[in-house]
C-alpha cells in the first residue's frame, strides 16, 4: 500500500468512527426525548420504538464477524419492531433473507472550518433560523423533515413525533427552519457530540422549493454552528454535489438495510 493510500484509508477509517459515534449520540437523544428503549450493546446500538410509530433503529458499531454474531443480529432483527433500519457502515452484513433491502448512502466530511470561512449567505429572501426553544418552530421543523424526504416510518404525519418538544432541551443539538418569503420550506438538524466532532442531519426543502439555494443555505446555518469541529454527514445522490460544493468530500459509502417497499 503506497503512503498516499494508506492516509486515505486511515482518513476513512476516522470519518467512519466519527459518523457511528456521532449517529449514536443523535439516536441517543432521540430516544430519551421519545421516551424509547435503548438497548445497548457491544457490536451495536438499538433503539426501539414499541407501540409508538418509527419502529427499530439499529446501528452497528463495527464489522459483524463470525456466525454467532451474525445469527444473534439476524434474530434481533426477526424480533424488532417494524418498520427497521440497520445502519451499516461496515458492509459486513446481508439482510435480504429476512425481508431487508440495501441502499447506500455516501458519508461525507469536512475538517473544522473558523466562522471566517465559511459563506455567508447571498439571498435576502431566505432565512434560516434556529429553532432556539420555539415550540411551534420545532413543530414546523418536524412537518418539513417527515413531508420533504419523505420519511415513510413517520406517515401518516402525526405532529411531533420526529422531533418531539423534549430536544428543545438538549444544548447539544440545534434544529434549523429556512423560510422563503416568510413560508417555511426547509429544515435540518445538528448535534455535537462530547468528542468534539459534529454531524448534520434530515437537510430537507420541500418539493415545490427545491433548486432555489434553499438546501446551501440551511448547511450553511449548520456549519457555522458546528465552527471550529470536523463535521459529518451523509448524502444521497441529490444532495452531495451541494456538499461538495461546500467544501465536503466523500471518505465511504453506508449501507443502510430497510423493509423492501410495497
Amino acid at each position: 500500500m503506497t503512503p498516499d493510500a494508506f492516509l486515505t484509508r486511515a482518513k476513512g477509517k476516522g470519518v467512519l468512527e466519527s459518523s457511528v459515534a456521532n449517529a449514536e449520540v443523535l439516536w441517543r437523544a432521540l430516544a430519551a426525548a421519545r421516551g424509547h428503549r435503548v438497548i445497548d450493546e457491544p457490536a451495536w446500538l438499538v433503539v426501539d420504538a414499541g407501540n409508538d410509530i418509527g419502529g427499530t433503529r439499529v446501528i452497528l458499531r463495527g464489522p459483524v464477524s463470525g456466525p454467532v454474531q451474525r445469527a444473534s443480529l439476524n434474530r434481533l432483527v426477526e424480533s424488532a419492531r417494524r418498520p427497521v433500519v440497520v445502519e451499516d457502515s461496515f458492509a459486513t452484513v446481508d439482510l435480504q433473507a429476512l425481508g431487508l433491502v440495501p441502499s447506500s448512502l455516501s458519508v461525507m466530511w469536512s475538517g473544522p472550518l473558523t466562522p471566517d470561512a465559511i459563506p455567508t449567505e447571498e439571498r435576502p429572501d431566505i432565512n434560516v433560523r434556529s429553532v432556539d426553544g420555539d415550540g411551534p418552530r420545532l413543530l414546523e421543523a418536524d412537518r418539513l423533515v417527515v413531508e420533504g424526504f419523505p420519511l415513510t416510518s413517520y406517515q401518516p404525519y402525526q405532529p411531533g413525533c420526529l422531533l418531539p418538544v423534549g430536544l428543545l432541551q438538549m444544548p447539544h443539538l440545534s434544529v434549523f427552519v429556512a423560510d422563503v418569503l416568510g413560508v417555511p420550506a426547509g429544515a435540518c438538524m445538528t448535534v455535537k457530540d462530547t468528542h468534539g466532532r459534529g454531524g448534520v442531519y434530515w437537510v430537507t426543502v420541500l418539493p415545490e422549493h427545491r433548486r432555489a439555494g434553499i438546501g446551501r443555505a440551511l448547511m450553511l446555518a449548520a456549519m457555522r454552528q458546528l465552527a471550529g469541529v470536523p463535521m459529518v454527514l451523509t448524502a444521497t445522490l441529490q444532495g452531495a454535489p451541494v456538499y461538495r460544493k461546500l467544501g465536503f468530500a466523500t471518505a465511504l459509502q453506508s449501507t443502510y438495510w430497510r423493509a423492501a417497499l410495497h
